[in-house]
């Protein structure tokens, strides 16, 4: 009878030891499919914005937001997955990013939510201006935001919300400014401790 109770102890004891086991090495699995699944979505961000991933939280949220608006068709107006034009794009991304809610004119953005900024000074979510009207004089009117690298993205009329390049010609000679949003300035500058 000995025996038999010692052998059932042993035997549930193996079957815990195995059942604790298999839990782990299911939660490890679970662990490696998650992180498998966080670096492809990191690589799949990277590829579509052309960009190298900082460990900056606001900058990948700033380029998961650019992300989901891309191929977005061009609307007059718009401000939803159905179409979006260029200050609708920016004004929802600083919405949805950095809950800073701004002027809904490329030309009101530049004239009085930005501290103006050369090219040379520009960071990811900086604002960039252009004048793209055949008109004489260059006037504001259109918008797009700084990704870092030169690159920015914005809500083309003929191709719809793409990243684009400050080097490109056509960029080169529309350009106008670069923007900082003062509010966003004043948050940043919130952050660093002083003494």
């Amino acid at each position: 009878m000995q025996i038999k109770n010692f052998s059932i102890k042993t035997l549930l004891a193996g079957l815990s030891f195995m059942l604790v086991c298999a839990t782990l090495s299911a939660k490890e699995k679970k662990s490696e499919t998650t992180e498998q699944e966080q670096t492809a979505k990191v690589t799949t961000i990277e590829k579509k914005i052309g960009l190298p991933l900082p460990n900056d939280s606001t900058i990948l949220s700033l380029y998961s937001e650019a992300v989901t608006w891309l191929k977005t068709p061009y609307r007059r107006g718009g401000t939803s997955p159905k179409g979006m034009d260029c200050s609708g794009l920016t004004t929802t991304i600083y919405k949805n990013v950095f809950g800073i809610k701004l002027q809904r004119s490329s030309r009101d953005i530049s004239a009085q939510d930005v501290k103006d900024l050369g090219k040379d000074d520009l960071k990811p979510g900086d604002l960039v201006f252009f004048g793209t009207s055949s008109r004489k004089g260059k006037r504001v009117n259109h918008v797009g935001v700084f990704l870092g690298d030169r690159r920015f993205i914005h809500a083309s009329t003929s191709n719809g919300v793409i990243i684009s390049s400050l080097d490109e010609a056509y960029y080169r000679r529309t350009w106008i400014k670069g923007g900082r949003v003062k509010q966003h300035e004043k948050s940043q500058t919130d952050k660093i401790p002083t003494t």
